[in-house]
């Protein structure tokens, strides 16, 4: 008992408790539950006590130590008294139908970002492929929502925007870059004071932004006298 104890306080997510542990020689195993009975139905928001199914599935997480740590989670299936119908909880430390856990997707795009994707998958011991998709589902969740955040004028940005930039920048790099691009040209267009100053800054951005805009550098060539003469 005490050995668990200890255990659940060193995988450290709040509300999980691990209830046994199989010490193989690759990973240890870490069969868990969380500490709340009931859970919200989704459809209608009532509170359900009324257990309908276990599911259970293996789901990858941060090493504790040296040691690679696989969850054995219970992802139960509940049965709403209001609407009747069946609904798998919520948990906080893992996305639905994910096989790895919030937090360590987050250490690795961290890693992928300081580092490159063979490396990281080497030392992590996945494939290149893999780690491609966990990279691509946290940038996915990080643009979730912020397509808005994205085009408007960094200026004119809430506190809660520019918190949800700075994540996708983090996210992905190459984001970060073409937003800081595309605020260059925002600010040619108000801050220029003549249309040679101008011409010129557009010329040099578009050299820049070849790479990261080709559509838009190749639009932007061809109707160049029409956007330097724009206002």
């Amino acid at each position: 008992m005490g050995v668990k104890r200890e255990v659940t306080k060193l995988l450290n997510l709040p509300g999980v408790i691990v209830e046994k542990i199989q010490d193989t020689e690759g990973a240890l195993i870490l069969s868990v539950r969380v500490e709340n009975q009931t859970a919200r139905c989704p459809r209608c928001g009532q509170i359900s006590h009324r257990l309908h199914q276990n599911k259970r599935y293996l789901v990858k997480d941060l090493p504790i130590g040296n040691r690679e740590v696989i969850l054995y989670v219970n992802r139960r299936r509940f049965k709403c008294n209001n609407c009747q119908k069946p609904f798998s909880e919520s948990l906080d430390f893992v996305g639905n139908r994910k096989k790895f856990t919030h937090r360590y997707a987050e250490a690795i795009t961290q890693q992928v970002i300081h580092s490159d994707i063979l490396n990281v998958a080497k030392n992590n011991k996945l494939t290149a492929e893999a780690l491609k998709a966990k990279e691509r589902a946290k940038l996915f969740g990080s643009l979730k929502g912020s397509k808005y955040t994205l085009l408007k004028s960094e200026s004119k940005l809430s506190k809660k925007q520019r918190k949800k930039l700075k994540q996708v920048k983090e996210a992905s790099p190459l984001i970060g870059i073409m937003h800081s691009l595309k605020e260059e040209l925002h600010q040619i267009f108000e801050e220029s004071k003549n249309l040679g100053e101008g011409t010129f800054k557009i010329i040099d951005w578009l050299v820049k932004a070849k790479t990261y805009y080709q559509k838009s550098v190749s639009s932007i060539k061809r109707w160049f006298s029409e956007v330097v003469g724009y206002g």
